[in-house]
């Protein structure tokens, strides 16, 4: 089972119910309470996406952002992203290295990039770089994982209407589909 919590803010966000809570943030908790199990200083025990972190952490999909911290507040980069769904997969083979011109062979995300993109799972950009580095919006992310999803051959065709949704107007129409099968199968959800 994966459970994604992605929001900008979780504070605007159910979903932390689940795991310890579901209002406030990792501000409202001690920083000097005990350090998470992995060994992260930045995931006390009782903060609330700690047992997702370590579940994460165990299954080798997520490793930390160095120095011994996790940053749980830190928006996921498109390279983030695509590094945690090839680790999902399995990290298979690539055949290619990624052809993007920032991207090069030794960066931590350079066989997870050169796997989506060979699978169809994520695009560059008009001027042939992928952005590593740049956040992902919601709408984004919504796209990627529908096509991860489709490669892994699951069901994709659980929709709902976004129109319950005041800023429902400003989803791309190539996002529009993810979009909605995101939200039918509660991997996203609107903010209160």
């Amino acid at each position: 089972e994966v459970v994604w919590f992605y929001t900008d803010d979780y504070t605007e966000e159910d979903g932390g119910a689940e795991y310890g809570g579901g209002s406030g943030g990792s501000a409202d908790k001690s920083q000097e309470a005990e350090t998470a199990a992995a060994g992260f200083a930045d995931v006390p025990a009782e903060l609330w996406c700690y047992d997702a972190v370590m579940a994460a952490v165990e299954r080798g999909w997520f490793q930390g952002t160095g120095d011994g911290r996790f940053d749980p507040d830190a928006p996921m980069n498109r390279g983030m992203l695509v590094t945690v769904l090839y680790r999902m997969a399995g990290s298979p083979a690539v055949e290619t290295a990624a052809e993007f011109a920032d991207v090069a062979a030794d960066r931590y995300c350079a066989a997870a990039v050169a796997w989506a993109a060979e699978l169809g799972i994520v695009e560059g950009y008009d001027d042939g770089t992928f952005r590593p580095d740049a956040p992902m919006s919601r709408q984004q992310m919504a796209a990627v994982l529908a096509r991860y999803a489709e490669s892994k051959g699951w069901d994709t065709g659980k929709q709902v209407s976004l129109d319950s949704f005041a800023d429902a107007d400003r989803v791309g129409a190539w996002a529009r589909s993810a979009m909605e099968w995101a939200v039918a199968e509660g991997v996203l959800q609107g903010g209160t």
